[in-house]
């Protein structure tokens, strides 16, 4: 069960509408394959997606946290798959997309997704010099993200390779 969120207009913290997002299919080369096994309940909901590069990192840890890829995109910028919890523990997607931003960091702005990740919103923060736009999605209770980390000097240079990534997602059981 996927669940969609902030469709239909739901807006920002201060009421305003927020911009949408479709990820199309893409013809970015993507040949490398990240595969997340199912750890029944201890984890995120078992899926596959392609990246364009080896991951530095394999699925390390379960449940709350669990990091599941970084994928180097060039120029610094990363692309970081993580499980970050049941709904339960860490809030909607819509509730973490319109909490305030953190101490050091600016909120950039949020947009609503849908993608075959999943149908959720992008919230881009800036940290120093560098900015990571989180694509937040619910499924089966827990809560995905796929960030994109990049200088803020490169804008989004790489968004297209993270919407091709974001459009070879299959979620794989469950």
């Amino acid at each position: 069960m996927v669940v969609a969120l902030g469709l239909g207009g739901c807006g920002t913290t201060d009421g305003t509408p927020r911009g949408e997002h479709v990820v199309a299919p893409s013809s970015v080369a993507l040949p490398y394959r990240v595969d997340v096994p199912d750890v029944a309940d201890a984890g995120c909901p078992p899926h596959a997606f392609d990246v364009p590069a080896p991951s530095s990192v394999a699925t390390v840890g379960t449940g709350a946290g669990a990091s599941e890829a970084t994928v180097p995109l060039g120029d610094g910028a990363h692309l970081l798959a993580v499980c970050l919890g049941r709904v339960a523990d860490v809030g909607t997607v819509d509730e973490i997309a319109a909490a305030p931003a953190s101490e050091g960091t600016t909120l950039v702005g949020t947009l609503d997704v849908t993608s075959p990740h999943g149908d959720g919103v992008r919230r881009t923060t800036r940290i120093g010099d560098q900015l990571l736009s989180d694509h937040l999605v619910e499924r089966d209770g827990w809560v995905h993200v796929v960030g994109y980390l990049r200088r803020a000097d490169q804008g989004d240079r790489h968004q297209g390779v993270v919407d091709a990534v974001l459009s070879s997602w299959s979620w794989t059981g469950r």
